[in-house]
Formats: structure tokens, sequence, C-alpha cells
């Protein structure tokens, strides 16, 4: 089944963590009400995000997750 299965990444749309409210951050399955909130707040205290690394000051968000993460976000 695996040579018959193609997975491609150009329909990936992208959640612009600097745009997006915690409700639609919180629709990505990797992406929890409290992950969602805690990225809002570290915008609202450090400003805007310059890059999608920034959102590794949450605690909650650790090098796994944010590899995860990182194909689904964006900051512009």
């Amino acid at each position: 089944i695996e040579a018959n299965i193609y997975v491609g990444r150009a329909k990936i749309s992208k959640i612009n963590i600097n745009k997006a409210s915690v409700d639609e951050l919180a629709k990505h399955p990797y992406i929890s009400y409290q992950i969602a909130n805690s990225i809002k707040k570290i915008k609202e205290q450090y400003g805007a995000y310059k890059n999608i690394e920034e959102i590794k000051k949450s605690k909650l968000i650790d090098e796994q997750l944010f590899i995860k993460l990182a194909p689904y976000i964006t900051v512009q």
C-alpha cells in the first residue's frame, strides 16, 4: 500500500500565528486550547512573532512539538 500513497505539502495551508485567534489556533490537531492561549499571550507580551521559532518561548512547546508544528505555521 505504501508505494501507492503520496502526501504532498503543496496543499498545506499555514496558520499565521500573528493573526490567528486562540480558537483558530486550537482547531489545529497539534495545538490544544492551552497551547493556543500560550502562543497568543507570548505575542501580547513580546509583540508580533518575527519567526516561528519564537513560539518555543512557551513552556508548553518543546522541540518535538515544534518540529511537528513548523510545517503548519507562519508569521507572514
